[in-house]
């Protein structure tokens, strides 16, 4: 893999993984661990649409989930849109974002508004499909009528409005976002090194994570906090976010080559995986003592165990019994069709899972997103042809061109969306019409 950069567990323990420089989605199987690729053709690009997803360009895919039907979505980053794998047909859409890189479209159809460099998605259990758009805001769409509205973010770079509107503080950079039982969106403020939370009733924002240290020589953040309330807590360039079932919140604070827990009763954080040196070292041990590369991206399965996309290329699985860490995608040489432990991946950005245990992941400069079988762990591609543009839409997904896939996540009829970041939309692989 190349900068495998987010994962998603689907609910039978696949594992999807978006391998960013390959231009690919990327899927490991849960029983055989073999990888194929599942979106992509491996060229930069926007293209397939309404084709096979393996076919199909994708451009930076930079993130990805899974609804609970087994549909992947793409966060297609620098085509500038989100696009959807269907389960069972594996065409490739576009559902998020007309290619243009700008802001524009709140109240109208998803299909005509403008995202700038979309990046992480979510689903909730209603359906509706949440990206954060990081040179703009978090934008939601309406699962029944497929209208696009602004949920956070007033489209100031900054740091203000806690306690007020969320539509009305100012965001910088947020790029990931997940979603608890209650609805709750959580959203990785990661220029403002904080994650913030939106309330599903009120609708208020409020900071959960992080003190917004900012190192002034390197602008960077920091490290400290474990063991106190996670607002106190310094964080690194947070980025993908992951909430389980009993509402612990996951953070891949990146620039601390580390994973972090906010406990949902205490609030209080500690650091569940990596010990802050950058490298790959340490499977088969404790969590804790493991190398990690700039994690970016975070999942959890249903069963509690942890998914860590690595832009070293590879995706990590931190069991929840033993909270040993062991590789299951990429550091290998090979392609699809095999173990996905043995398959490369190129810039993995986004993971997601659905329902059956299916992992899918936006595979950024690989131009796909690739899907690992829960049963047979073996990878395949499931949209993109590899190639890097933007074409396919009504097409086969494994035709499609992609351009950035920064972000996947599945739908509860297994379609598959996808950000297609750099056609700035979001491209839907659906299951059926």
């Amino acid at each position: 893999m190349n900068d495998a950069i987010d994962i998603a567990v689907d609910s039978g323990g696949n594992l999807f993984i978006a391998d960013r420089d390959n231009e690919r989605v990327r899927r490991v199987d849960a029983a055989t661990g073999v990888i194929t690729t599942v979106a992509g053709n491996g060229m930069y690009g926007y293209s397939g649409e309404g084709g096979p997803a393996t076919s199909a360009g994708l451009a930076g895919p930079s993130g990805v989930a899974i609804d609970s039907a087994g549909n992947l979505f793409i966060a297609d980053t620098y085509s500038y849109r989100v696009r959807r794998v269907d389960g069972a047909t594996q065409v490739i859409t576009t559902v998020v974002g007309n290619g243009m890189d700008c802001f524009s479209g709140d109240g109208g159809p998803a299909t005509d508004a403008a995202l700038c460099e979309p990046w992480g998605v979510t689903l909730d259990s209603a359906g509706n499909l949440f990206i954060a758009d990081t040179g703009n805001r978090i934008r939601r769409v309406d699962g029944v009528t497929g209208v696009i509205t602004t949920v956070a973010g007033n489209g100031i770079d900054g740091y203000a409005g806690d306690g007020g509107p969320a539509t009305a503080a100012a965001l910088f950079v947020p790029s990931g976002v997940a979603v608890d039982s209650a609805g709750s969106l959580f959203i990785a403020d990661t220029g403002n090194q904080r994650i913030r939370r939106v309330d599903s009733v009120t609708g208020v924002i409020s900071t959960v994570a992080g003190n917004g240290y900012l190192n002034p020589y390197y602008s960077c953040g920091g490290y400290s906090g474990d063991g106190v309330p996670a607002t106190s807590a310094e964080l690194n360039c947070p980025s993908g976010i992951a909430v389980d079932s009993a509402g612990n919140l996951f953070i891949a604070d990146s620039g601390n080559q580390r994973i972090r827990r906010v406990d949902s009763v205490t609030g209080v954080i500690s650091t569940v995986a990596g010990n802050g040196i950058p490298g790959e070292a340490g499977d088969g041990g404790p969590a804790t003592s493991a190398e990690l590369y700039e994690p970016s991206g975070v999942a959890v399965d249903s069963a509690g165990n942890l998914f860590i996309a690595d832009r070293a290329g590879t995706v990590r699985r931190v069991d929840a019994a033993t909270q040993v860490i062991t590789t299951v995608a990429g550091g290998g040489a090979g392609g699809d069709g095999g173990p996905a432990s043995s398959a490369q991946l190129k810039y993995p950005l986004g993971v997601a899972v659905d329902g059956a245990g299916n992992v899918f992941i936006a595979e950024w400069f690989g131009f796909r997103v690739r899907r690992v079988d829960a049963a047979t762990g073996v990878i395949s591609t499931v949209a993109g042809d590899g190639t890097e543009g933007f074409s396919g839409d009504g097409g086969p997904s494994t035709s499609a061109q992609l351009a950035g896939a920064t972000g996947v996540v599945v739908d509860s009829t297994g379609n598959l969306f996808i950000v297609d970041a750099f056609n700035a939309r979001i491209r839907e692989v659906i299951v059926s019409r």
